[in-house]
């Protein structure tokens, strides 16, 4: 009977363990997945940034205004209207509504070349740090050895050129590390449109970097896969059934983007990049 008894409790023992185990486990899985998800976010913000300040469109020029909102009323009301009009007016208090716009003249005016290189090599060493650590939460997951390599690889390369105020190259090798942020994400998540959205952003990085060649052609043929992937984004259900207002407007600001690399005006370029991707930001 005792040994019957200890059998028995020695199984359930087993049992919670191996359920515990399980749940801690799966829990364990979860939040390097969850991890993964916030160390992709902050290179992507970083790496936007970095690429904006290369040619001085960082978020300087975004203009922040108050407008005061005061309801207005009607002359031709009778004695008691005006008298519970004046009642509900002392009442009321006046609507402050905060609205984001974009100095258009003031991104023409901006000196490309003014670059504050001390503050951007400091960005990318610290950008580089921490990317030292993601690939080790990457390999957790099985990202693919090679694309984890590559990351390596583009950050030292951004590094030199950093140093050597190589603005092209490190334009490039910033737009070559945004690219593999969907190929990483979608070893791992079935989420089409963030996926799609990260392939849509690289691909315009990636036109927006090379601005300078003038090679108008690859500029050209970025935008149009672009063009392809938002269609994709906004034809999805997903978007269809939570109408997604930054991502209809980020397609007209694309279309607009993609005539002025047609008609191969750089600044306008320029421009037009600019307010396309403050805009996907928000998407």
């Amino acid at each position: 009977m005792k040994y019957t008894l200890a059998i028995s409790i020695i199984i359930l023992l087993i049992s919670v363990f191996t359920i515990v185990y399980s749940y801690t486990s799966k829990t364990n899985v979860a939040d390097i997945y969850n991890k993964v998800d916030e160390e992709i976010n902050y290179i992507d913000k970083e790496i936007i940034q970095i690429m904006k300040m290369l040619n001085n469109l960082d978020n300087e020029n975004l203009e922040k205004k108050n407008i005061k909102i005061e309801s207005k009323k009607e002359t031709n009301t009778n004695n008691s209207q005006k008298q519970e009009e004046k009642s509900l007016d002392e009442n009321a208090k006046p609507t402050n509504i905060e609205v984001v716009t974009q100095n258009r003249e003031a991104i023409m005016l901006r000196n490309r070349n003014d670059i504050d290189w001390k503050t951007l090599q400091n960005k990318i060493e610290k950008l580089s740090n921490t990317i030292s650590i993601i690939t080790i939460d990457l390999a957790s997951i099985n990202i693919n050895n090679e694309d984890i390599l590559s990351l390596s690889s583009n950050i030292d390369s951004s590094i030199v050129y950093a140093k050597t105020n190589d603005k092209i190259n490190l334009l490039i090798s910033l737009a070559k590390i945004y690219s593999l942020l969907p190929e990483y994400k979608k070893q791992y998540s079935d989420d089409e449109n963030i996926i799609e959205l990260l392939y849509l952003k690289a691909n315009i990085l990636s036109s927006y970097a090379i601005l300078d060649t003038l090679n108008w052609d690859n500029i050209y043929a970025l935008l149009l896969d672009a063009d392809n992937r938002i269609l994709s984004i906004i034809n999805s259900e997903n978007t269809i059934n939570n109408k997604n207002l930054s991502i209809n407007k980020s397609y007209v600001l694309l279309k607009e983007y993609i005539k002025s690399a047609n008609e191969q005006n750089l600044d306008l370029c320029y421009i037009k990049f600019f307010y396309l991707i403050s805009e996907l930001e928000n998407a």
